[in-house]
């Protein structure tokens, strides 16, 4: 699999880092913090990644529509 969404790395004081992945869209990321240091943060990061089973998540877009006007009187047109 190949990653195509945003990653987000931030620096945690005084050691440790914050990783978001926005799989979809910035507005529902993945955050995964860890309280490691930096010989310890990359297999902690792989190895949550891989318990996850990340690949095989799919994200699907959509929109919400008005339902559209149903009569149930079943109009009819008068005749004169």
């Amino acid at each position: 699999m190949e990653y195509i969404g945003g990653i987000e790395i931030l620096p945690l004081n005084p050691i440790g880092y914050k990783v978001s992945f926005n799989f979809d869209r910035s507005e529902m990321p993945l955050v995964i913090i860890a309280d490691l240091p930096d010989e310890e943060f990359l297999p902690f990061i792989k190895e949550e990644l891989r318990k996850r089973k990340l690949q095989r998540v799919k994200y699907f877009g959509a929109t919400k529509l008005p339902p559209e006007y149903i009569n149930l009187c079943n109009d009819r047109q008068r005749t004169y």
